[in-house]
């Protein structure tokens, strides 16, 4: 198991991201509709987002004779001065931030503004070597972490030591050497050693190697006068310790009204429930589901909230620059139907992420067949009939809404 708490990812190859309508940023790159306006694109950006390495446009497909302006820009909204070409280099001004282009069509003296999806720009990713632990999972072992020689010429390593359950895991407060002794405090868990490599001009990376999990030291067999059979003494039986992170934050905000205003200050684009492995149609409240999303910032652990009106969904671990969040039934249920977020904070950044989700409406239950009753009537008198009548339509509707 593997705990990453910087590790930036990159989705590869060439980047070609489908544009998203005005609607999606506001009035940022609003502009006058006409009935003659020019038909666009669709807009896409294509390139990788790394420092030095050049973005440009691909209009896609407009009426002939439109002729065309740009203008890039980064974060919420942030001009980039003198980038109004149709290509792009970003540059360390930008690393971390997403990045936009608006293109004017213009044609017979009407224009459509059109904005393309963001691109998150980073420095080149570093070739990330490999580490492996010597030493035995056992109290009062030396354990030791050794870096092969497949990382980068130049690269600066510097050494750490985790811990994990198998389920949550944090880094050990000073422990930062070639070497970690085990202590009774990590008996139950699994020691995890870390290198981390640094090379200027790139992102960092990380690399990780567990042992299995400790075990107490044998308890030593004390002699005896009498002949006995040897007998070997096995380890003492030890349940696996528990463990928690930090206490869980407070809400970010306290309502669905202020969600949007402090999403936009941290600069968070809201992600879609596919893009976390949710389904697009609504979550069934009597299902659990996992919602899985990578997260860049050097966290150990995340807090994550559902909102509208905030609840606590729990606190999970950064796996491999992953976090999987169980979305469980009970915590559906608390959920009315309709549109809601998760809201993800790291414990230890402060990063923000956010996914946009549904919970389906739940089908009313079938009304109760209406009970039949066969009245009895007496011969004689008309008016003692119509009363047993009106008694019986009573007596049906009440069993129907029963």
């Amino acid at each position: 198991m593997t705990f990453a708490r910087s590790r930036l990812r990159h989705r590869g190859s060439t980047v070609a991201l489908t544009i998203a309508v005005v609607l999606a940023f506001g009035t940022l790159f609003a502009a006058p509709a006409s009935a003659n306006s020019a038909e666009s694109g669709p807009v896409t950006i294509v390139g990788d987002p790394i420092i030095g390495q050049t973005l440009t446009v691909d209009e896609g497909t407009w009426d002939e004779g439109t002729t065309f302006a740009y203008e890039w820009r980064y974060g919420s909204g942030n001009p980039i001065e003198g980038a109004t070409s149709d290509s792009f280099a970003p540059t360390e001004a930008q690393r971390f931030y997403y990045i936009y282009v608006a293109v004017t069509g213009t044609l017979s003296g009407t224009s459509e503004m059109v904005a393309s999806a963001s691109v998150r720009v980073l420095r080149p990713l570093m070739a990330t070597g490999t580490v492996s632990v010597s030493g035995s999972a056992v109290v009062g072992s030396v354990l030791t972490a050794t870096a092969g020689n497949d990382w980068p010429e130049g690269a600066t390593l510097s050494y750490s030591w985790e811990w994990s359950n198998g389920e949550w895991g944090d880094g050990i407060e000073g422990a930062t050497g070639t070497t970690f002794v085990v202590p009774a405090a990590q008996v139950g868990r699994q020691i995890v050693g870390v290198i981390e490599a640094s090379l200027d001009g790139f992102e960092p990376a990380r690399a990780y190697a567990s042992t299995a999990f400790v075990t107490a030291a044998p308890t030593p067999v004390a002699p005896v006068t009498t002949p006995v059979t040897p007998v070997t003494a096995a380890p003492t039986p030890v349940t696996p310790a528990s463990s928690t992170p930090a206490s869980t934050a407070a809400a970010p905000v306290a309502t669905s009204a202020e969600l949007a205003a402090f999403l936009t200050a941290a600069r968070v684009e809201t992600r879609t429930a596919a893009s976390a492995g949710l389904p697009a149609t609504g979550l069934d409240v009597t299902k659990p589901y996992t919602a899985t999303v990578d997260w860049a910032a050097a966290d150990g652990f995340v807090d994550v909230y559902a909102y509208s009106t905030p609840t606590l969904v729990g606190t999970f671990p950064v796996v491999n620059g992953k976090v999987q969040v169980v979305l469980s039934s009970a915590m559906l249920a608390l959920l009315a139907s309709g549109s809601h977020t998760l809201v993800f904070t790291g414990q230890s950044s402060g990063a923000v992420s956010a996914v946009a989700f549904s919970i389906a409406a739940v089908a009313a239950a079938p009304a109760l067949a209406a009970t039949g009753v066969d009245p009895i009537v007496p011969l004689g008198s008309a008016a003692l009939l119509f009363l047993l009548g009106a008694a019986l339509v009573v007596v049906r509707r009440r069993l129907t809404l029963a």
